[in-house]
């Protein structure tokens, strides 16, 4: 095992296996890291690691899988809206029955007064009691303590709600949150028939119970149903979200290429110095099995050291990282194991090739270091070639998004040395009045085609990798930096009416608030084209419009043309009577310039 250390070329060899073991495990690390941290984060704005949603109750069969799966948590939700009463007042609020293991991830910040400070509670409210956001408190002129009624029960207005975990109800929840005990449901009685309401079934677990439940619940589903998880929600599709995801799978390939650049180079130079270790072995009358057990076997066991200490480097980096991104992820126990795969089959990839095309040689061509036979060089090389591919597939996992990538880097790797071969032959023959360094240099490089042309391209997929490592980080990074425009707004203020405006205008001037115009929202649904029930108007192939039909429509007002806003077509709506459409909006229900719309809310149509 401690022989091949006496070669300079071996130690050459263990350091780039050191190197690309520490490189590849720490990669591995990061991104599942990385992903693990996304995913905590994800459950918590989703509440729960897997929810399924439905217009209706589940099925009996569908609770029963979700109660028969072992190591989970679970809840239960039902948000409805529906109007509170108390004397005669009434208040149209967004209700949310919780059941008793409610919230699953996070915390309800919640105050005991309207103007109390807050604090944060990890359970909901008791059967009989409901807690209340502070602006239905005041519209309805209530204060804790008091009674309110929902449909046929009363409830103890125990809490003043001031944050969820989930926030579930959206930004344009224009009305009032409640909360109340999923128990009291049944008794208030105002879910029936034909009632809309959404149900959701919460469940935390871990990540192989939740592919086995998404396995089972998915072909089970409803019409009115949907599966979401912290895997697929829309989260994981937004820009700079997308783009994280598929930088973490380029980084791990480049990181795959640059290593096998590094040792191809360090396995070919250490295959030359193995070649009159070859020859003697074959003078004597060893046999083949006897080489190739001195040869790779014996570099293969002392490999296994460098391979593990860059492990080991990269498992105390990897922990240091949890600890510091603030615990409670596991350990991903698989970046080591494919920490070690990786640079010994780089490696078997690169030296077994070159030791097969030895074995063709005779003792005497090995110990004149003559050139292989033609056929058994491209053989080598495409092995060579192809050895880093399906390292790279096992470790990013997929490489659909980025074969654009393998496609570039092959045609670097082959074209410009290509290229640049004619440049060291042109500079061999200039090289007269070049130092003796020089001239030797050049005439070796230009003399021996085979190995030089493999140097070119190892150097140049190195450069290559690296550049487009740095490139990209930085593109995503500046992608980030350019959805968020100067001076962009960071708080958000809904749901005003309009005895709050001067009083919210004054404390905007008090604060001295750079703040956007303020546009009136009305919720109502688009219910008519051009005298055409939508439903008729709005054909099959326009069915990307469908979840506008299904959806309130925010509707404003305002007397120009807002700056961050750009006509495509038509004009500004100015008199009464008319009204534009967002272009994706129109291009989703085929509307076009001319059309007249009739939208129905809560009064007249309009």
């Amino acid at each position: 095992m401690f022989k091949p250390w006496r070669s300079p070329a071996f130690r050459v060899q263990a350091l780039a296996v050191l190197v690309a073991a520490f490189a590849m495990t720490a990669m591995l690390i990061l991104r599942d890291t990385v992903d693990q941290r996304f995913n905590q984060r994800t459950a918590v704005a989703l509440g729960a690691d897997l929810i399924l949603e439905g217009s209706r109750f589940p099925k009996p069969e569908q609770r029963q899988w979700l109660a028969d799966a072992e190591g989970t948590r679970q809840a239960e939700s039902v948000t409805f809206s529906s109007v509170l009463i108390h004397d005669e007042r009434f208040l149209l609020a967004s209700i949310r029955a919780v059941s008793a293991g409610f919230p699953l991830y996070g915390e309800i910040r919640i105050s005991d007064s309207r103007f109390a400070d807050p604090y944060p509670v990890s359970h909901g409210p008791k059967p009989g009691h409901v807690w209340i956001a502070g602006t239905g408190l005041d519209r309805l002129g209530m204060q804790t303590g008091e009674f309110i009624t929902l449909g046929e029960r009363s409830l103890l207005i125990d809490k003043v709600i001031v944050q969820e975990p989930d926030q579930q109800a959206g930004f344009y929840s224009m009305n009032p949150r409640a909360l109340i005990h999923l128990d009291d449901l049944q008794d208030a009685g105002v879910l029936g028939e034909g009632s809309r309401y959404r149900h959701n079934l919460l469940v935390a677990a871990n990540d192989a119970t939740r592919q086995q439940l998404e396995d089972r619940l998915t072909p089970a589903l409803r019409p009115d149903q949907e599966l979401e998880t912290v895997a697929n929600t829309d989260l994981r599709s937004r820009g700079p979200v997308e783009q994280l995801f598929l930088w973490s799978q380029l980084a791990v390939m480049l990181v795959v290429l640059l290593c096998a650049a590094a040792i191809y180079l360090t396995s070919s130079h250490r295959a030359r110095h193995q070649q009159t270790l070859c020859a003697v072995m074959k003078t004597v009358g060893a046999s083949q099995g006897a080489i190739v057990r001195r040869l790779l076997g014996g570099d293969a066991l002392a490999l296994l050291i460098p391979a593990l200490v860059g492990i080991a480097l990269a498992a105390a980096t990897g922990l240091y990282l949890i600890a510091l991104m603030g615990g409670n992820m596991a350990f991903p126990v698989m970046a080591p194991l494919l920490g070690i795969i990786g640079p010994v089959l780089l490696w078997l990839g690169f030296a077994a090739p070159t030791l097969w095309a030895h074995l063709g040689l005779p003792a005497t061509a090995l110990l004149q270091q003559r050139e292989n036979a033609p056929g058994r060089q491209r053989w080598t090389l495409l092995i060579a070639l192809l050895t880093p591919v399906p390292i790279a597939a096992m470790m990013s996992g997929s490489l659909s998004a980025l074969w654009p990538l393998l496609l570039l880097t092959f045609a670097i790797a082959v074209g410009l040395p290509l290229l640049l071969w004619p440049l060291v032959s042109l500079l061999d023959r200039a090289s007269g009045k070049m130092p003796l360094a020089a001239r030797l240099a050049l005439r070796r490089l230009s003399r021996r085609k085979t190995t030089t042309l493999p140097l070119l391209a190892a150097l140049v997929v190195s450069l290559a990798v690296l550049a487009m490592s740095i490139q990209t980080g930085r593109q995503l990074l500046s992608d980030w930096r350019s959805t968020l425009p100067e001076n962009a707004p960071n708080y958000f203020v809904i749901n005003l009416f309009d005895q709050d405006l001067a009083p919210f205008k004054d404390w905007l001037a008090a604060h001295n608030s750079d703040s956007q115009p303020l546009y009136p929202v009305v919720r109502a649904r688009l219910t008519a084209v051009n005298g055409e029930p939508v439903r008729e108007a709005v054909t099959k192939e326009q069915d990307r419009g469908e979840r506008a039909l299904n959806r309130d429509l925010s509707l404003t007002e305002a007397d120009t043309l807002p700056d961050s806003n750009l006509m495509q077509e038509g004009r500004w709506a100015d008199r009464p009577g008319e009204v534009t459409v967002e272009s994706k909006l129109a291009e989703s229900l085929g509307l076009k310039v001319g059309d007249r719309l009739t939208f129905t809310g809560a009064a007249t149509p309009i």
